[in-house]
């Protein structure tokens, strides 16, 4: 698959309960060494009760990059899997 700067990557992952503190603390202690744009994180807002559903948004030259580092910092948090998607601007 072809990258380019106008690749945006949206990554969505599950987190249970007991790690929420944890996996926070480790994506703002990674997010420390990116530079701009940092990737947004966003959590689902579905109002249910156990594992909380995460999105990574990447954009910019370094998209890819951040990505596969964010995703070291943070599997070990997780409960499942990584989905990562990738779309690139029509215009």
């Amino acid at each position: 698959m072809t990258f380019t700067a106008t690749t945006e990557i949206y990554v969505y992952y599950k987190v249970a309960d007991a790690n929420l503190a944890a996996a926070l603390q480790a994506f703002e202690q990674a997010l420390a060494a990116f530079s701009e744009p940092r990737p947004r994180l966003l959590r689902r807002q579905d109002g249910t009760t156990g594992p909380q559903t995460w999105m990574e948004i990447h954009g910019g030259a370094n998209a890819q990059a951040d990505e596969q580092r964010l995703s070291v910092a943070m599997t070990p948090y997780l409960c499942g899997a990584r989905h990562v998607e990738r779309f690139e601007a029509l215009r």
